[in-house]
């Protein structure tokens, strides 16, 4: 019997879902701390308006 061939590792996959997650959390973390600023629509919706 000859033995199957072993799947490859998939440990870069795993290493690229690290990094896209510590990437959304230290985004989420700046977003929330407030050292980013999302664009602010509602003045600017008010101000057209008038």
């Amino acid at each position: 019997m000859t033995k199957k061939p072993q799947a490859p590792s998939n440990r870069g996959f795993w290493i690229l879902i690290a990094c896209c997650a510590l990437g959304a959390i230290t985004l989420i973390a700046l977003l929330l701390s407030g050292e980013i600023e999302g664009e602010r629509v509602g003045p600017n919706i008010e101000h057209k308006a008038k």
